[in-house]
């Protein structure tokens, strides 16, 4: 009868051990696994940070690029804006003088017309 017992006893069984050991190698391939995650979640979370730093610097470079682009567009924009008042100032001389010419042309032309009247009487 003590064999009985001792037979159906969880300890005593082959199951039990086999079982047992079943259950811890389970247990260390989960945890093996579990780590491995963990390890390339840590490898993720710093690339992505890796690739976060690149984009900073990528759009950093960039936007120095285009300050210095918007500073050499002023610059040449105040130059045209030189070039045009100082043609502009040149235009205006030139209205000036023709104005002066026509108005030498209108007393040209009258006193050619006096002499003609002048010359045809005489």
């Amino acid at each position: 009868m003590l064999r009985a017992s001792a037979q159906s006893s969880p300890l005593s069984s082959p199951d039990y051990y086999e079982r047992l050991g079943r259950l811890r190698h389970g247990l260390r391939d989960s945890e093996k696994k579990r780590l491995d995650l963990e390890k390339k979640l840590y490898e993720y979370s710093q690339s992505d940070i890796c690739r976060v730093k690149l984009k900073f610097v990528k759009l950093k470079k960039y936007l120095k690029e285009i300050c210095e682009s918007e500073k050499k567009a002023h610059t040449r924009n105040q130059e045209y804006l030189k070039q045009f008042e100082c043609i502009q100032a040149h235009v205006g001389h030139f209205t000036t003088n023709t104005t002066k010419l026509k108005e030498l042309k209108v007393t040209f032309c009258f006193v050619l017309w006096f002499y003609k009247i002048f010359f045809f009487f005489c």
